[in-house]
């Protein structure tokens, strides 16, 4: 009987803030950089875990409505309830429900809480803070539940025309709002009052919890019933079916896969309830996108640039005509389109015996205006003139009024996802289309398919293939086409492999590409503090601006004359602005920048006057000079009440910093460039089609560097010479008093054996210098002494250069030969010294300062580092003999000090120091491909030590039992990388990866995968190789695609102390040395 009351009382709201408080602290952390983006990921999950595990009888006991609870976790998701209430009506309604009065709440008047506080609830928890209300207990009679507080938002949404109509129709007119708001509010912990705030507000940016993992918690069905029945009421009711309801929550990990595969077959979706949408890729070139779909027939299918619906059809109904229209968001907006009916039955034959529907049918399409006088699909900004949002029209005041006799509304059918009671959300797509061609009768202008092509990339190169989407990609650029999205032929709607769909659909947009998009150089003259794009950005306090303002000159050609300017503020850009940028962006506002109103009363020398549109952010702070900014865009559009057009998406580029105002684009260069970018040349459609192309192929296929050229990387501090053009040679070992020796080649200008360059082409070439830093740190590390001089180079092509602990670096130049900087530390216990030969002199080296070396890598601090792996590579040379040495040293232009795992090891990294290559004979290169930095006699081995399958200009063959051949690796931080096994194991078409998403992309999901690590570190890593193994497990089929995994540890490493791990005296490349295990 107790247990009945109990359950009757319903979840304590406290119990919800209790996670999403904790799942605060750490986002927090993470906003504030203590804990990096998978630390995060990791904690948030396993908090979320142990709250379920916790309250896992609570759960069972006391709650009464489970979407109520999920309702608290995922206020944004309830899109079928909007409340209405913003800043302004909270700072006039929470004073009536909290008692308080106005001068206790000045801090949350809408331009007052933003100096403060990260969001509106901080400001109300400072507020109630003051005077705490009293508290009841969970297990109290008053304590507030979340099916009261569900309930309290059901009566605040059913007053809001925006909700859905089901919520409309719920009755609360007995019940005073205010009253019960107040009454909650007033038994709430200020705490818990901050989070009541933020559900009210939808504010989902302060804490994001993961959806389909959280759902996991409660059921493991749940995530897969939720993607079906978008709709978390709907959802609950599925789960409480006679099927599905004695399904354990959480079933064994042996039963799972045939519980799933058995609950798939209940799991449909219902008519008038949205399906989730599949998630797109967004693709970074052509060279991305064939990738990502891999050896698969695929469709290239138009995208239209439109707005979303997914169209519900029941012939039962007699609502709306048996038609329900769900737009991206979840939202019900049958009312509000209409106008689309007509396109919609007609397109269907709803009307006619003809028809292919007897009852039900759940089709995607696009919206769009269609202008019959022109025969031509309008602008994405007229669809608002034609489509209202509840009932009115938004942001139509300042446009254009539309022809409403040649202009109408029209959809392009793209997928069918339910039929006359059949599921087709697992069926192919190949399937699908052609069920949707029976469907739909293609009606010009109103209702109409869209254009499609079939490409096969199991056929032919990849370079082919790149070829043949950029043929089609750059007719369509040239028509003005907003882009493209890549389907693959035999691919789900939803997938219900363990962790849903692998079959992602591609996105592929010029603006996506890197200097395809429009770009446009611009003014910035204002700042302001955005304050919800303050909440989705990491470690933004209030001061910090997050919004800045672009403007263009109004009256450039008079400004110039007379000095009088006007600019008019167009948009304001604040996504998309890299880290470094918004950085230095604030510096400059902090130190030039002008209070607005200060600006505007102030009597300045060139002041410039603002227009600016009444619904643009207020600007807070205005900058005297313009600076100029290159941004760039996908196309232009008219935004909501203004009749110009403005870059789409903008985001910045670059600070043009050598412009003025004058040289940016003026407010007439901004429309030309919207027009010409919008419409279709009448003429010479095919050369500029032609020219895209170009672009395009250049774009995903750059051209190669020659393979003996050495590549400097950004520096970001000088640097002193070494040498010219640095290469390696071989190095030494077994010299005396434990004496380690390598030896640096660099191009001499005495002309000596590794040079045959001209004059002119040192003169002209831009040399990349070396910098040795860390190269062997230890705590004994000490600054070399003014009074101590290293050693006078002299003009020889090999040096000798003796350091011992003490000679840590030389700040001195001396004479007019080079002395390098280098940084080498040895054992605090040992006199032992490090020998170094160093080949080629040539110019003095500049004075170079410890005080200019970043403190990350300055070598004095006494602490613990890890064993140094270089930053990028150069080449390897060769003997004069044609042959390549046996041990060749990888030395990068910079040395870096990686960070430690969570095991005590340094994590993977692409770059090693070094490098043993088999040896074999080398065919002098022919005239043409002759590199310019090493002898002619010989060619040189490019080590190329990036993520991607290991090349030099000749293959080996491959060595008899490589358990590893064709495989694919994943070489995690369980794991210390010796330098000399990541460039074998690449040398024999062995792909490694160090993320679980590059190990599992779809692409390479049918190479062998294996998980590599060190034995040592096999217990610590048990618990992360089962969660790795699960999502392998979660993302394939487990019938038909589920790869083969191994794992293997190597066991060949030997303890050296501080100098790291390196192979022992079993024999470099011996493949017994790796070791297949069994994980319990």
């Amino acid at each position: 009987m107790a247990e009945k009351q109990a359950s009757k009382r319903g979840f304590p709201f406290a119990f919800a803030v209790e996670l999403l408080s904790k799942a605060e602290e750490t986002e927090q952390r993470y906003r504030d950089r203590k804990i990096k983006e998978r630390e995060r990921s990791d904690s948030l999950e396993h908090k979320i875990q142990s709250w379920f595990s916790f309250h896992s009888q609570n759960l069972e006991e006391r709650l009464i409505d489970p979407s109520a609870l999920f309702s608290m976790l995922f206020p944004k998701h309830r899109t079928d309830r909007v409340y209405g209430y913003k800043f302004g009506r909270l700072y006039k309604a929470l004073p009536k429900w909290l008692h308080i009065s106005r001068e206790r709440a000045a801090c949350l008047a809408p331009d007052a809480w933003v100096r403060s506080f990260s969001d509106y609830g901080a400001a109300v928890e400072k507020v109630m803070k003051e005077a705490e209300n009293p508290v009841p207990d969970v297990d109290a009679e008053d304590c507030v539940t979340v099916e009261e507080v569900d309930r309290a938002l059901d009566n605040m949404g059913s007053r809001s025309k925006f909700s859905n109509g089901r919520v409309r129709g719920k009755n609360f007119d007995e019940e005073e709002l205010d009253a019960v708001v107040g009454g909650i509010l007033r038994r709430l912990s200020s705490e818990q009052a901050k989070w009541f705030v933020r559900i009210v507000l939808k504010e989902d940016k302060v804490v994001d919890l993961p959806v389909s993992f959280t759902l996991k918690q409660y059921h493991f069905l749940l995530p897969h019933i939720y993607s079906v029945q978008h709709d978390l009421q709907f959802a609950f009711e599925t789960l409480k079916t006679p099927v599905l309801r004695y399904l354990p929550s959480h079933p064994d990990p042996i039963e799972y896969g045939k519980l799933l595969e058995d609950a798939a077959k209940q799991i449909k979706p219902k008519v008038g309830v949205q399906i989730q949408l599949p998630e797109f890729i967004k693709a970074r070139g052509l060279k991305d996108a064939v990738r990502r779909m891999g050896s698969k027939k695929v469709y290239m299918e138009r995208k239209y640039d439109g707005e979303y619906c997914q169209v519900h059809i029941d012939l039962q109904s007699k609502i709306n005509e048996g038609i329900t229209i769900f737009s991206k968001s979840g939202r019900d907006s049958t009312e509000d389109r209409r106008k689309l009916w007509k396109a919609i039955k007609e397109g269907l034959r709803l009307d006619s015996k003809a028809r292919k529907i007897e009852s039900t049918c759940i089709l995607e399409g696009e919206m769009f205006v269609y202008d019959e006088a022109k025969k031509e699909y309008m602008d994405f900004s007229e669809i608002r003139k034609h489509v209202p949002r509840a009932g009115r029209y938004i942001g139509t005041e300042d446009d254009i009024k539309p022809d409403y006799k040649t202009q109408h509304l029209m959809i392009v059918f793209f997928d069918v996802l339910y039929h006359d009671s059949t599921s087709l959300i697992s069926t192919p797509f190949h399937k699908r289309i052609k069920l949707l061609e029976e469907l739909v009768t293609v009606i010009p202008g109103l209702c109409e398919l869209p254009k499609r092509y079939s490409l096969d990339f199991s056929i032919g190169s990849q370079e082919m293939n790149i070829k043949n989407v950029a043929e089609i990609f750059k007719r369509g650029i040239a028509e003005r086409y907003e882009g493209y999205v890549l389907k693959p032929y035999n691919s789900p709607y939803i997938g219900f492999g363990l962790n849903g769909n692998r079959h992602h659909w591609v996105k592929l947009k010029k603006d996506y590409i890197n200097g395809l998009g429009d770009t446009m150089d611009v003014c910035i003259i204002g700042a302001c503090h955005d304050p919800k794009r303050a909440l989705e950005m990491k470690g933004i306090t209030p001061s910090t601006f997050t919004s800045f303002h672009v403007a263009f000159c109004h009256n450039k050609a008079e400004a110039q004359r007379t000095g009088k300017r006007i600019f008019f503020t167009v948009d304001v850009v604040t996504h998309n602005i890299p880290e470094n940028i918004l950085r230095v962006f604030n510096n400059h506002f902090r130190v030039k920048g002008i209070d607005y109103k200060d600006y505007m009363n102030a009597d300045i020398e060139n002041k410039f006057d603002i227009k600016t549109r009444g619904d643009m952010p207020v600007i807070q702070k205005v900058i005297p000079e313009p600076f100029v900014v290159e941004i760039a865009g996908g196309s232009f559009h008219k935004q909501s009440n203004c009749n110009y057009q403005t870059l789409r998406w903008p985001r910045f580029v670059k600070w043009k910093e050598e412009l003025s105002w004058a040289d940016a684009a003026d407010f007439r260069d901004l429309q030309i460039a919207a027009m010409r970018a919008t419409s279709v040349p009448e003429e010479n459609l095919t050369q500029e089609a032609d020219a895209w192309g170009d672009r395009l192929i250049q774009s995903a296929m750059p051209k190669k560097r020659k393979h003996a050229e050495a590549i400097s990387p950004p520096r970001p501090f000088p640097q002193p010479k070494f040498a010219s053009s640095p290469v390696i040679t071989k190095p030494r070992f077994g010299t005396p008093m434990g004496k380690s020796m390598w030896e640096f080649g660099g191009q001499s200008t005495q002309g000596s054996v590794f040079s045959r360059q001209s004059t002119e082409e040192r003169e002209t070439e831009d040399s990349p210098r070396l910098e040795f830093m860390n190269l062997l740190p230890n705590k004994g590390c000490k600054q070399h002494r003014d009074s101590e001089t290293l050693l006078e180079t002299t003009d020889s092509d090999l040096v000798d250069i003796t350091l011992t602990e003490q000679q840590a670096v030389e700040e001195n130049v001396n004479g007019g030969n080079s002395t390098q900087t280098v940084t080498m530390c040895g054992s605090p216990n040992k006199k032992s010294k490090d020998v170094i030969n160093v080949v080629g002199t040539s110019d003095p080296l500049p004075k170079t300062s410890s005080a200019e070396l970043p403190a990350e890598t300055t070598p004095f601090k006494r602490r613990r580092l890890q064993p140094p792996v270089p930053a990028s590579p150069c080449l390897s040379s060769i003997d004069e003999d044609g042959q390549s040495d046996d041990d060749l040293v990888i030395i990068s232009h910079n040395i870096i000090t990686p960070p430690t795992s969570s095991y005590g090891m340094p994590p993977v990294t692409t770059a090693g120091i070094k490098c043993p290559i088999p040896r074999r004979p080398l065919t002098p290169p022919t005239s043409s491909d002759r590199p310019t930095t090493l002898s002619s006699k010989v060619e040189p081995v490019v080590i190329d030590l990036d993520p991607e399958p290991y090349m030099t200009p000749h293959s080996s063959p491959p060595i008899p039992n490589n358990p590893f051949t064709n495989a694919e690796i994943l070489l995690g931080s369980y794991m210390h990388l010796n330098h000399e096994l990541e460039p074998l194991l690449k040398e024999f078409n062995v792909r490694t990866v160090q993320t679980i998403d590059s190990f599992l992309e779809a692409p390479s999901f049918e190479r062998r995968k294996i998980l590599l690590m060190d034995q040592r570190m096999l217990d610590p890593a048990i618990r992360d190789i089962h969660r790795l193994l699960g999502i392998i497990r979660d993302k394939y089929d487990p019938i038909t695609d589920l790869p083969r995994v191994d794992v293997y540890c190597w066991r060949g490493f030997k303890e050296i102390g501080v100098d790291g791990m390196r192979l022992d005296g079993k024999g470099k490349g011996d493949w017994d040395l790796f070791e297949r295990v069994s994980i319990p």
